[in-house]
C-alpha cells in the first residue's frame, strides 16, 4: 500500500481539476471516485483493520491471563476468609489488641545518656558561639518546661 503524502494529495488534487472532476453536478453518493480517493480509502481500511486485529490480539490476551487469574483469586479470598474466621475466634474483633510497649534496659540506657550528654555539648557549642554557658542552662530549661510550641515574633 503506498504512503500517502501532503505532496501527493495535492498532485492527485491537481489531476483530478485537470480532468474535471468532481463533476459541478456531483452529489458525493453516485459512486464515482477518483483513484486517490481509492487509494485513501484503502489506506484507511487498512489502518482500520490493523487497529482491530491488535485491539482482537491484546484482548485476548487479556482475556487469557483473567482465566487464569480468577481462579487462583477465588483460591486466595477463600484463604483469607478462613484467616479472618480463625483471627475473629481468637481475638473476637478484626482488629488484634495492642501488644505491650516494653523499652529494654539498653534503650533506657542510651536514652539517659543522650539526656546527660545534651546538656554538656549544648554548652559547648554556646561556648563556641561566644555564649555564656549560664544562657545555654536557661535556655534548655526553657524549652524543657514550655508548654507547647514556641512562638518567636518578628517585629
Amino acid at each position: 500500500m503506498a504512503r500517502i503524502t501532503e505532496w501527493s494529495a495535492k498532485r492527485a488534487g491537481k489531476k483530478d481539476g485537470r480532468t474535471g472532476y468532481p463533476p459541478p453536478d456531483f452529489n458525493g453518493h453516485d459512486g464515482k471516485y477518483s483513484d486517490f480517493e481509492k487509494r485513501v480509502a484503502e489506506a484507511a481500511a487498512g489502518d482500520i483493520n490493523n487497529a482491530v486485529e491488535e485491539w482482537r490480539r491484546k484482548e485476548g490476551e487479556t482475556l487469557k491471563e483473567l482465566r487464569t487469574m480468577v481462579p487462583e483469586l477465588k483460591t486466595s479470598f477463600q484463604r483469607f476468609e478462613n484467616t479472618l474466621k480463625t483471627h475473629r475466634q481468637q481475638f473476637g474483633k478484626d482488629v488484634a489488641p495492642e501488644p505491650p510497649r516494653r523499652y529494654g534496659k539498653t534503650a533506657i540506657l542510651i536514652l539517659f545518656l543522650l539526656f546527660i550528654f545534651e546538656g554538656g555539648v549544648n554548652i559547648f557549642t554556646f561556648r563556641f558561639l561566644r555564649e555564656p554557658g549560664l544562657t545555654t542552662v536557661i535556655t534548655r530549661l526553657q524549652l524543657r518546661l514550655s508548654p507547647g510550641k514556641i512562638r518567636i515574633r518578628c517585629h
